[in-house]
């Protein structure tokens, strides 16, 4: 099986652990090709993508979707010649709505969102068939070894009865300008209960 990602320049922050899945890929043994679209010439990015000619296409919050001209039409190239173009929705749909309502009748493009609630922007957006859930992953090969053991303050231990309890505890155990990044973080683990809390932060 071939597998091409798609990039737009080189990836930091949060949006970099996808290429963990390229690595995890190519260890199961999967033919992965990474193309730059920002260097050099769009035409021979293309034709470099059909001579690989592979069976799926990757790429991050849909800034790799090429479309080119039939019949006085724009199609995406996924459409023309056959292949699924799968997109990470790694950020709010809706910052990226242009290229979304372009393919929203694309028969081979298959979003994959890493925020439940991206689904409703996604809906709203017009693509009404199944859009699919990832939990969001991290590159184990960039977390450093642990140096050794460490005791770490519980914020709070028990069973949750009502979600005010938690937040008194943490408004007297969190300085103050950390109360928002942990609720950040909360909300964002109650609506993905999978996510790993590393990522989450």
């Amino acid at each position: 099986m071939r597998v091409a990602f798609l990039l737009q320049g080189k990836e930091n922050g949060a949006r970099r652990h996808p290429f963990a899945f390229a690595k995890y890929l190519r260890k199961r043994g999967i033919e992965v090709k990474e193309i730059d679209l920002s260097e050099g010439e769009l035409q021979d990015k293309v034709k470099e993508l059909l001579d690989f000619s592979p069976m799926f296409v990757l790429d991050l919050d849909c800034n790799s979707v090429i479309f080119g001209e039939r019949d006085g039409e724009r199609i995406p190239v996924s459409d023309a010649f056959g292949f699924v173009h799968v997109s990470f929705i790694t950020e709010e749909p809706l910052l990226n709505f242009p290229v979304l309502l372009d393919i929203k009748s694309s028969t081979n493009f298959l979003p994959i969102v890493t925020d439940i609630r991206y689904k409703d922007s996604l809906k709203f957006l017009g693509h009404e068939r199944g859009t699919l859930y990832i939990t969001p992953f991290l590159d184990r090969e960039e977390m450093p070894e642990i140096s050794g053991e460490k005791d770490i303050e519980v914020v709070f231990l028990g069973p949750v009865i009502d979600p005010n309890l938690i937040a008194k505890e943490v408004v007297t155990n969190l300085k103050e300008s950390f109360v928002p990044y942990f609720f950040e973080v909360g909300e964002f683990l109650f609506r993905n209960p999978e996510v790993h809390v590393l990522y989450a932060s």
